[in-house]
């Protein structure tokens, strides 16, 4: 497939997309979004509470695909915390999320109290704060890199 394709804005992407071949086209994007999540990831991991580092090493971007009835055309590139060894690193979610002390009051399998005091521990939110710092760095780069990735395709 020999053929030519220089692409400089949102819609020129959007028209070469069109005509490249569907598993191609979803390759690109696929390949696009690893590399701008790297550098959220790369923020989060700076921002991580650390104690042994497990938890920071445990950070990963992981492909999947997507939502449930979206579509066989829908791409999930998703930020991982504690993912990496099950078991071993759950607590960074708790980390991210915050969590509340107490022993829990159950009724009917629901939660419904504490016992004594209890407090609320706020998250830590080193994740959510890493996307959102990095969020015009990561459109930059996955704009650079889908268009290098039509470049790439079409001429092969």
């Amino acid at each position: 497939m020999q053929t030519s394709v220089t692409v400089t804005g949102v819609e020129e992407i959007k028209r070469a997309f069109r005509e490249l071949p569907r598993n191609i086209a979803r390759k690109v994007i696929r390949q696009a979004e690893r590399k701008a999540m790297r550098i959220p990831l790369a923020a989060a991991r700076a921002n991580a509470p650390v104690k042994t580092g497990k938890g920071r090493k445990s950070l990963r971007i992981r492909a999947s695909k997507g939502p449930r009835g979206a579509g066989r055309d829908t791409i999930a590139i998703a930020l991982l915390v504690g993912a990496a060894v099950p078991g071993e690193t759950w607590y960074m979610q708790l980390q991210e999320k915050g969590w509340q002390t107490g022993k829990r009051v159950r009724s009917g399998g629901k939660v419904v109290g504490r016992v004594g005091t209890s407090r609320k521990i706020p998250g830590k939110r080193f994740m959510k704060n890493a996307l959102t710092t990095t969020e015009e760095q990561v459109k930059a780069e996955m704009i650079d890199e889908i268009t290098a990735g039509i470049e790439r395709e079409a001429s092969v």
